[in-house]
């Protein structure tokens, strides 16, 4: 079968692999759609040593597909099925592999995959048949997205800030949409995203123009409480950009009882103190991957009929695969590029 094949920096390229081979207990996906995260990025523009992508090997996480052929064993499933396949729980971990390269090197970028011991909302979940594959591989990045938003229980008439207007940032605009958030502020400093923000309904702020805090001021006010000090109107502020200062920022303006949702993996290091955490009564949590139900909530999002089109900025056939990534590093260009498997 063909497959896209990590070589390292700047390589990336088709290559054919042995097809999975059918076992019991285990179903044969033909993947569909294949999106490039961030992730595969890094590994792509970096190095993938850390990310869990080695050279010399099938890869991509980001995949939707149909049900190809059932081994014996299994049971609830039919052939030609859609379905989103779970990367993290698809397989049991191959020797020598960790955690994160069995998921990272998953092969979404190849033409079929083996998921064993299937399980729906589990390791596979199941694609209304009337949303667009293009939309059914969001899933996976999405549903990172949703467990951020899920984990700070959004309630009607909040408000939310996030920062960053990537895939993340923007999947968690849609998902707080979704579940009833009118006022979300976007702030990002790229053109392309920041109209994104607008088109998906978002406010987006221009960090280039004006600061992030300022602009929450001069639109939602100052609620000062009293207390002598600058405080936005933000119940929810999510961090989609790994940018260190986001953290500061949040404590120096908080709402009094507030959240700040960490979900970008950022690095760099923040001095706090609890007094100014106890101050305000305000939350710091992080948010890793996702829940199998954040795959089923954002599966129900796509059901209600959303249209995520402005995310995806390029489609490429499996064939242009190193085309493909070398379009995905043009932040100014791209938000989402997609492999279609069909072409």
């Amino acid at each position: 079968m063909r497959g896209g094949q990590y070589n390292g920096i700047k390589n990336v390229e088709l290559s054919e692999f042995d097809k999975p081979i059918l076992k019991q207990d285990s179903i044969l996906i033909k993947n569909m759609r294949a999106g490039i995260c961030g992730t595969d990025l890094h590994a792509y523009t970096l190095e993938g040593e850390s990310v869990g992508i080695l050279p010399g090997n099938q890869f991509g996480h980001e995949m939707c597909g149909i049900i190809d052929s059932i081994g014996s064993g299994v049971d609830g499933f039919e052939v030609g099925q859609r379905v989103f396949v779970n990367p993290v729980t698809f397989r049991s971990i191959p020797e020598g592999y960790t955690p994160t390269m069995s998921a990272d090197m998953a092969g979404a970028f190849s033409e079929y995959v083996l998921v064993e011991n299937p399980q729906w909302n589990v390791n596979l979940f199941k694609i209304p048949d009337h949303v667009s594959l293009d939309f059914a591989v969001l899933v996976e990045p999405l549903s990172v997205s949703m467990n951020g938003v899920m984990l700070a229980q959004p309630q009607k008439g909040q408000k939310a800030i996030i920062y960053g207007a990537g895939t993340i940032g923007l999947g968690c605009l849609v998902a707080l949409k979704h579940l009833g958030i009118e006022d979300v502020i976007v702030a990002d400093s790229v053109p392309l995203r920041l109209e994104t923000v607008k088109k998906l309904g978002g406010i987006p702020c221009d960090i280039t123009k004006t600061k992030t805090n300022q602009f929450v001021l001069d639109l939602w006010g100052n609620l000062t409480a009293g207390m002598g000090m600058d405080m936005n109107d933000a119940d929810l502020v999510f961090d989609c950009a790994g940018y260190t200062g986001s953290i500061r920022d949040y404590l120096d303006n908080a709402k009094m009882g507030s959240q700040l949702i960490c979900i970008a993996l950022g690095n760099g290091q923040v001095p706090i103190s609890t007094s100014e955490l106890a101050f305000k009564s305000v939350s710091i949590k992080g948010s890793c991957g996702y829940t199998s139900q954040a795959n089923q909530e954002v599966i129900r999002m796509l059901d209600s009929g959303i249209d995520l089109s402005p995310i995806i900025t390029a489609t490429y056939p499996l064939s242009k695969i190193s085309e493909a990534f070398e379009d995905a590093t043009n932040v100014n260009k791209n938000i989402k590029v997609i492999i279609d498997h069909t072409k």
